[in-house]
């Protein structure tokens, strides 16, 4: 529905770690299959499902533990992950005051390097095979996506969320006629399923958070 109306790029910021009780994952895998989605994951205490192995080239791969790391990934249901067209991992690193000024593009977990959801929403808008890191004793030295080109970033991959680049927020039961080729973070906002975020702006949905980000 989302590109009959004229998405550029659908990313699900909805993680779905285990099977769905009503069955429905077979005709999800296969919409997935047809239309490019970006799926998310979330770092945890351990692994959970097998989190897909990101695109990506590092640069000094031993310095890995020098950025924000997590023991594990929790991942979607492998039926799921394997026909995404990219896994992003969604993650907020609260300043001291408990307030999301800045957000981490890239996490480590196990030696392994996972995006973050709007950095891998970049790679996939732009047709990309992988993100491009190099590491050094301290930290993140560049980080980029060769169509996209150079992020910068402070040493642990994290970037100020700028509020003033602007998002449109609209309902599912109200879509605009055309969406103009727009990246569309879907997210729920009914009030006991997603936590709202707290941020220099004030409390935000996560996914507008992610468009703020992108």
């Amino acid at each position: 529905q989302l590109y009959a109306h004229g998405a550029g790029l659908v990313v699900w910021n909805v993680l779905m770690p285990e099977p769905d009780r009503m069955g429905g994952d077979d005709a999800l895998a296969a919409t997935l299959g047809k239309h490019p989605v970006v799926l998310s994951n979330v770092p945890g205490s351990a692994d959970k499902n097998q989190p897909r192995k990101p695109g990506s080239a590092v640069v000094n791969s031993q310095f890995g533990d020098r950025i924000i790391t997590y023991p594990g990934v929790i991942a979607n249901i492998p039926a799921l992950e394997r026909p995404a067209a990219g896994i992003g991992t969604t993650n907020t690193l609260p300043e001291i005051d408990g307030v999301n000024r800045r957000i981490p593009l890239v996490i480590s977990s196990q030696g392994r390097l996972f995006p973050g959801l709007a950095f891998e929403a970049e790679r996939v808008a732009v047709g990309d095979k992988n993100f491009q890191v190099k590491l050094s004793e301290l930290g993140i030295d560049k980080l980029r996506i060769p169509k996209f080109g150079y992020i910068t970033t402070d040493n642990l991959g994290r970037i100020w969320i700028d509020w003033s680049q602007g998002y449109k927020s609209v309902s599912m039961n109200a879509l605009p006629e055309t969406l103009n080729g727009a990246i569309v973070i879907v997210g729920a906002s009914a009030a006991g399923i997603a936590n709202p975020v707290p941020t220099a702006k004030g409390a935000v949905w996560p996914q507008e958070l992610q468009a703020a980000v992108i």
